[in-house]
């Protein structure tokens, strides 16, 4: 027997903003405070595929820690806590994106078929990761400069050297010179190969292959490697023939450079995969062996968990080996569960082990669990409460008082692809029942007729689109398993898009089920006798599910 009731919004406390207790939600922020997250950082399985020298494209939704592992991977290099690469250089991919994108827009270069352009941009993006690669050289002191004579020569004719403060914006020079050239013709297709080779000839010149030579001599006398690594932006329009054009030319030059890399240099590059099935399969080539997307397991979260309450909380000047004793996930899991209580009742009544009930709000993001931690603590301080000494009611309100942060992060990046995607889902599930049968979605899609004909942004959207939408978000999942417990209240676990690599697809048979984590947010009918669970992923959660299921 099903008991429904609405999960409205906490309105106490509503206009709390979540302190930092256990660190920053933009891993960029951290690494630019000054407070070394190197010392807890989570070397994950991920972490170490992402490092082999044949990974090119590492891709990961929103919040996995696509910059956190750019940053970090570069830190070792330089600090040569790794043997795979000598030098290391990160490029800033939305300077790179949106200054060629914006350079092509503005000229006759528009016009050109997506597969001349994306030809067009690879050279681009070759150019700037080899320069990246001179400039990696030009700071390694045990080289003598008169071996790279060449390198300082090219670089100082394109201004890098100017001043006491050095700074290398590669794709400022890139576009800038490839403006420069292309203002000084009229719209005419005809002109604009002109003006691509008087570009060519002022960057790709003769005091660039000399650099370029100079180059492969070093690494090649040194033995030596050098990395470029490719930072990810968060917002791609991905109904743009440009933008698609700027990211497929990326992805030419890093297959490119790794054809050649006997030379001793290196790329990769990291991506959102909510971009992957939206993509070309044209533009990426043989990548399947050369792609990884990144994955979370229970325990990694754990000691992500444990590492940064140790940090922050209890020893802000912790030394790296004292930190380092939580990447054991049993030390990490009990050091936890000195703060927090092992156990808590969810609002269904099931008692269930705490730190999956909150892993089972987030999509297993490193950043969106970041974030209900902090917003755990700092309710509890709000409440007037220890927050070394939790207990179920904090956390429950804790957790669920700012998820509506959650869901606009999760949204927001399917903004360009699909118009209108914030009003789309919201209209479509709002005051929704928290599992129903793939029929009657076609039922709460007509509440969406008006947004669909009313699209200011002149990109056709269907009603198929936006079930697409759903299940791509990872807000709309499929049932998969059913658990009856002893206290007549049920388990559902359900299998949701961001667990998997590849698509869901719903059909007639399928129960649809919202994820726990935007219950609030569209203010869902929630049956409380039964508790949604997103599908244990590893081995470790499903033991710690398994063990919910037989406490009750």
């Amino acid at each position: 027997m099903c008991e429904w009731q609405i999960q409205d919004p906490m309105m106490k406390h509503l206009d709390i903003a979540a302190k930092k207790f256990i660190g920053e939600v933009d891993s960029q922020d951290e690494w630019s405070d000054g407070i070394h997250p190197e010392k807890f950082f989570v070397h994950t399985d991920s972490y170490k595929i992402i490092c082999e020298k044949s990974t090119l494209f590492i891709f990961g939704r929103r919040g996995t820690g696509k910059t956190a592992v750019v940053q970090m991977l570069n830190y070792e290099i330089q600090s040569q806590k790794r043997k795979e690469y000598t030098y290391s250089r990160i490029i800033n991919q939305e300077d790179a994106y949106h200054d060629l994108a914006i350079q092509v827009r503005n000229s006759p270069l528009a016009n050109f078929p997506v597969e001349e352009l994306v030809h067009t941009l690879k050279k681009k993006w070759l150019w700037a990761i080899e320069v990246s690669g001179m400039i990696s050289i030009l700071n390694e002191d045990t080289i003598p400069d008169i071996k790279k004579t060449a390198i300082i020569g090219y670089l100082k004719t394109l201004g890098f050297l100017k001043g006491k403060r050095k700074k290398y914006k590669v794709f400022s020079i890139l576009a800038e010179s490839l403006a420069g050239e292309l203002e000084k013709i009229d719209n005419t297709p005809a002109k604009v190969g002109a003006a691509l080779f008087r570009f060519g000839n002022k960057i790709f010149n003769k005091d660039f292959d000399s650099a370029q030579d100079e180059l492969y001599n070093i690494l090649e006398e040194e033995k030596k490697t050098c990395l470029v690594l490719i930072d990810s932006i968060e917002r791609y329009n991905l109904k743009d023939k440009i933008a698609k054009s700027v990211i497929g030319g990326l992805i030419q030059a890093l297959l490119e450079i790794y054809h050649d890399r006997k030379k001793g240099l290196y790329a990769k590059a990291a991506f959102p995969s909510e971009i992957l099935r939206h993509m070309n399969p044209s533009n990426w080539g043989k990548t399947d062996d050369k792609l990884h997307i990144i994955n979370w397991r229970y325990k990694d979260l754990i000691k992500l968990v444990a590492k940064r309450y140790y940090r922050f909380i209890i020893n802000q000047n912790a030394r790296i080996n004292s930190i380092n004793k939580y990447n054991d996930e049993k030390v990490a899991l009990d050091f936890f569960y000195n703060y927090f209580p092992k156990t808590i009742e969810a609002k269904s009544g099931i008692e269930i082990d705490t730190m999956s009930y909150i892993i089972s709000h987030t999509q297993k993001k490193p950043r969106q669990l970041i974030h209900l931690i902090n917003a755990i603590l700092t309710f509890a301080e709000t409440e007037n409460k220890e927050i070394t000494n939790l207990d179920d009611e904090t956390i429950i309100n804790g957790t669920h008082i700012l998820l509506d942060s959650l869901f606009k992060e999760t949204i927001q990046i399917y903004q360009q692809i699909y118009p209108n995607a914030y009003d789309l889902v919201k209209r479509t599930l709002s005051e929704a029942e928290a599992y129903f049968d793939y029929k009657e979605l076609d039922v709460k899609l007509k509440e969406i007729n008006s947004l669909l004909k009313n699209n200011t942004e002149m990109i056709e959207i269907t009603k198929e689109d936006v079930k697409n939408l759903l299940i791509e978000s990872g807000i709309l999942g499929i049932a998969r398993e059913k658990h009856k417990l002893s206290n007549e209240k049920n388990i559902l676990i359900a299998l949701f898009e961001y667990q998997i690599k590849g698509t869901l697809t719903l059909n007639n048979a399928s129960l649809c089920v919202i994820h726990p984590m935007f219950y609030q947010v569209f203010q869902i009918y929630s049956d409380m006798n039964t508790y949604v669970y997103p599908k244990p992923a590893d081995e470790d959660e499903g033991l710690m599910l398994n063990k919910t299921i037989d406490m009750n």
